[in-house]
This record gives C-alpha cells, sequence and structure tokens, in this order.
C-alpha cells in the first residue's frame, strides 16, 4: 500500500501530464524530458523527491533514468524552505498531519509548476528565468555548453584548489 507522500506525488504528477513508467514519472516536450523519481531513503519513512532534466539535443532517449539526465536536483533544494520540504516529505510527519496530503500538494506546485514551464523549451530553460534553477542543480558540461547555444550565460564552474593559486 502506498504512503500518503508516494499517492500525493502520484496525484500531483498526473495532474500536471506526466506519465509513469518503470517507477518515475515523465513530461515530454519538444526539447526537453522532465523526470520526476521518488526515492525512499534506506533508514525510515523518509522520502526524497529526485528531478532530472534530459536534454533531448544531447540523447534521444525516451524514458532516461533519472540519474542519467543531464541537469538534477532535488525537490529539498529547489523549495522555497527546505526543511519544511524535507519534512512534507518524511510519511511520519505527513500522515499525522490533518491536512498533509494538501500542504505537501502546495509545496510541490509553488516548487515544480515553475520548474515545469521552464522546461517547455531550451530557450525558456537557458533564459534569465532559467538561472535560478540552474544555480540550485547539477549540470553537466554538455548541458552548460548545449544552454549556451540556447542562449544562456554558462554556470561558472566552481574552481579548484589549485586554479586559486
Amino acid at each position: 500500500m502506498p504512503t500518503l507522500v508516494q499517492s500525493t506525488v502520484d496525484a500531483y504528477a498526473k495532474s500536471r501530464g506526466f506519465v509513469k513508467r518503470a517507477g518515475s514519472w515523465y513530461l515530454k516536450r519538444e526539447d526537453i524530458i522532465l523526470v520526476l523519481n521518488l526515492q525512499k531513503s534506506n533508514y525510515g519513512r523518509q522520502y526524497f523527491l529526485n528531478i532530472g532534466l534530459w536534454l533531448n539535443v544531447l540523447g534521444t532517449e525516451q524514458a532516461p533514468q533519472e540519474q542519467h539526465c543531464h541537469i538534477r536536483s532535488r525537490l529539498s533544494r529547489i523549495a522555497a524552505d527546505a526543511g519544511r520540504a524535507g519534512d512534507l516529505m518524511d510519511a511520519d510527519k505527513l500522515e499525522v498531519q490533518a491536512d498533509g496530503a494538501k500542504q505537501l500538494t502546495s509545496e510541490l506546485a509553488s516548487a515544480l509548476d515553475p520548474l515545469i514551464s521552464l522546461a517547455s523549451s531550451m530557450r525558456e530553460l537557458a533564459g534569465q528565468a532559467g538561472a535560478e534553477f540552474l544555480s540550485r542543480a547539477l549540470v553537466t558540461g554538455s548541458a552548460q555548453r548545449a544552454l549556451a547555444d540556447a542562449g544562456s550565460p554558462r554556470p561558472r564552474p566552481k574552481q579548484t584548489s589549485t586554479e586559486l593559486e
């Protein structure tokens, strides 16, 4: 039987047009595939919502695994309040709240609805509005170059200690 976290994430994704395949949710756009993957902690009933963006210009996968996506993040990284998002993704804490599913749905909408809009095209993602999301994500080098080609300033790579000397 699914937990309240699982059923709430499933209902949210379905309501936004995602299609479930092999345990992940996919929203296919012309340029980008947005992937949501719910991961359960091995140490309790805490869940993590992993988010991936597959850039079609870099490959032709139909259902890429989140960990293979060109851009990756988590709900807790893009939510306005990471602590609140974490609490809402804890099945034990969520199930004791009278309106837990409503609160989690609201948190998902607040964090993910803007991303769904950004993922409508490479141009949108590469624009100024995408910079905030990209600053909270892991972006592969090939994705940085593709975004630059689409009109985005490249995210600055972190300097290593030898580069600082």
